[in-house]
């Protein structure tokens, strides 16, 4: 009977001995230390580039792109503007010129030069019938140059303005010499649209 006793006492406590252990790693399974590398409230999960996040594009994460937040629109000036003239008359030999200005400085061109001599129209001639439209436009600086100006010289030396501003048209005689002046401070880059004309009955 004592032998039977001793029995049940030993497995009574080999069972009170494995409740313990078992009770005791259950207790702690919350407990866990994290991985020491994570920092607080992160975990490996989240460790990734942000620009890798859907969406966000090199790390911006509001969706612009900063290269074309920055960059300033290149603006390109027009050409000197296309020369309108009554039916009446007949226009030929259009061309072009271009010339800069410094702060201050003038130059002449000569009518004769720009008339076009062509064998079936009239010839070059300070009585007419020919003359010459033309137009003008500052490509450099764009926008500006608005302090150029233009004079002809007229009979008796005195001179009058045909033309001012950074664009524009005017008419002038074979024999004119128009001064295109620049009156601003900073240099400027001239186009100049010309032709020769005529009354279409000469």
């Amino acid at each position: 009977m004592a032998d039977s006793n001793a029995k049940t006492a030993i497995i009574v406590a080999l069972l009170a001995f494995t409740g313990t252990i078992t009770a005791a790693v259950i207790s702690n399974w919350g407990f866990w230390e994290p991985d020491e590398s994570d920092p607080p409230g992160q975990t490996s999960l989240s460790r990734e580039d942000p620009g890798s996040a859907v969406g966000n594009t090199n790390g911006n994460t509001n969706g612009t792109t900063h290269s074309s937040d920055t960059e300033t629109p290149v603006v390109i000036a027009p050409h000197a503007p296309e020369i309108q003239i009554n039916q009446r008359y007949t226009l030929w030999g259009e061309n072009t010129m271009q010339f800069h200005l410094e702060p201050g400085e003038e130059t002449t061109i000569r009518g004769m030069d720009l008339y076009a001599n062509v064998a079936t129209y009239p010839a070059a001639s300070c009585a007419g019938p020919g003359f010459v439209p033309f137009t003008w436009q500052i490509r450099e600086p764009y926008p500006g140059g608005g302090d150029l100006e233009i004079r002809r010289t007229l009979m008796g030396g005195k001179t009058e303005q045909i033309g001012l501003g950074s664009m524009g048209r005017a008419t002038i005689g074979i024999c004119d010499d128009p001064v295109f002046k620049n009156n601003g401070l900073e240099e400027i880059f001239i186009e100049v649209r010309y032709a020769s004309a005529a009354p279409t009955d000469k």
